[in-house]
């Protein structure tokens, strides 16, 4: 597995949790540290800024959009992989 971010940008922990696709395919991921909380509270601040009618559901950099849709906000998942999940997870267009 390939560190997700790092070199300044944080983030890694390192370590995943056992993650699968429903036919039994690994999907590799990544746990990361939580950031400090006023590093998360800047950044909520700068998106509100930009966005001022967007909605907080959480401030949290233990997981990504991939690991809140596919991992239950439990870990990061890379872009990369979303094709093995929708494969395996028998995904398809409507």
């Amino acid at each position: 597995m390939r560190p997700i971010f790092d070199a300044g940008g944080g983030y890694l922990r390192g370590g995943s949790i056992e993650l699968s696709t429903k036919i039994g395919q690994s999907i590799p991921n990544e746990q990361a540290a939580q950031l400090p909380r006023v590093r998360m509270e800047a950044a909520r601040d700068n998106v509100l800024s930009h966005h001022p009618t967007a909605v907080e559901r959480s401030l949290s950099s233990e997981y990504n959009c991939m690991g809140m849709a596919f991992a239950a906000r439990r870990t990061w998942i890379d872009l990369a992989v979303l094709g093995i999940i929708l494969r395996g997870d028998s995904y398809r267009r409507v």
